[in-house]
């Protein structure tokens, strides 16, 4: 418990220095200081706030639908009770510092169904993990090349760790699913110099090219079962809606602020976003969710026109956002059997279990 309250107390360190630098970069010069960003927040439309929570609304269920359809192969047939799980692990993403929470949803889902091992509920999470970060890996390149203001360094830099993860991942689990032998060798050469290498400093291995092992295994089931059931297309093109409504929803709210965007905008944004949001960081991701925007708008907008304008954007849609998925989860937290004060104690047995396998 001590451990996690220091875990969100650097979270908020890290928030609170995230957002000073922001509103120092988008607020510098402008005359009004927060009370501009008041402004900017009384002139959005409240069709625009109610349009943009439609949006995000249809972009959580569309990812929830995803993940019952990746389930259902493994034996869980109750949709309601995948969506239960489903609901609350996806709040404890955003509430639990440095994305903590990614191992509630493979936990509970084990907790409540008679069907659905931690295992192989944790391989569908890493299924969803690669094949949404290479989709966006592959937008933020058409991003980045086609904005009409070439990106800073650090966009471009983020954008190359992004693909350099996502892209080795698919490129080893392509390996390990054509030449299994060959591509053991090649993780016994990389990472198991490095478990040897602690071995001989702590008196035992970190175990990573084990852990890699299952992790592929666990992926390449999880592919293989959305095959044999018929559900890849399905899961293929939830994916592109989950991810056209994300998109369009950003461009919606951003031009209820007075942010004269392109149509396509919102797809630039979205991919900065997520690339951004990927490092681990504060509670409801807060900082980093700023700054992210803030650095995918200045692809599309000179930085003297953003401002206080842009700076009420990205608090407000990190604010809708946020209600949206905890506001989803407290309906079916009685249905996995816990209650909001429990969500702590939850996230410790997942962190434990997942030590455990």
């Amino acid at each position: 418990m001590r451990k996690l309250a220091v875990q969100f107390a650097l979270g908020g360190v890290l928030a609170c220095a995230l957002l000073w630098f922001v509103q120092h970069q988008l607020m510098e010069g402008v005359s009004g200081g927060w009370s501009a960003v008041g402004d900017a927040l009384r002139a959005l439309p409240l069709s625009v706030v109610v349009g943009y929570a439609a949006a995000f609304i249809g972009v959580h269920v569309a990812r929830m639908a995803r993940w019952v359809l990746q389930v259902r192969p493994l034996g869980e047939r109750d949709t309601w009770k995948v969506v239960s799980v489903c609901a609350v692990g996806y709040a404890a993403i955003v509430v639990f510092p440095f994305r903590l929470g990614e191992l509630v949803r493979p936990y509970l889902l084990d907790r409540v169904s008679e069907h659905v091992e931690f295992g192989e509920a944790l391989g569908t999470a890493v299924v969803e993990r690669i094949l949404d970060g290479l989709f966006i890996t592959v937008l933020f390149f058409v991003t980045i090349t086609t904005a009409p203001v070439a990106p800073p360094d650090l966009i471009r830099s983020a954008g190359w760790m992004s693909l350099g993860v996502f892209g080795s991942a698919t490129l080893g689990l392509a390996l390990f699913a054509w030449q299994r032998n060959v591509a053991l060798q090649v993780l016994g050469g990389t990472f198991g110099l490095v478990d040897r290498a602690v071995s001989r400093v702590r008196g035992r291995p970190l175990g990573l090219v084990r852990v890699l092992v299952e992790l592929m295994d666990s992926f390449l089931r999880g592919v293989r079962a959305l095959r044999s059931e018929g559900t890849l297309w399905s899961f293929g093109a939830l994916t592109v809606v989950y991810w056209g409504i994300n998109a369009f929803g950003i461009w919606l709210l951003a031009t209820g602020f007075g942010l004269v965007l392109p149509w396509y905008a919102g797809i630039g944004l979205l991919s900065v976003l997520v690339v951004g949001i990927m490092v681990p960081s504060a509670p409801g991701l807060v900082g980093t969710f700023q700054a992210a925007l803030a650095a995918g708008l200045l692809l599309y907008l000179p930085e003297a026109s953003l401002g206080a304008s842009a700076l009420a954007f990205a608090l407000v849609m990190n604010v809708i956002q946020l209600v949206i998925q905890v506001g989803a989860a407290v309906p079916f937290l009685p249905r996995v059997g816990i209650g909001v004060s429990d969500l702590v104690r939850v996230q410790q047995e997942a962190a434990h279990e997942a030590a455990r396998a």
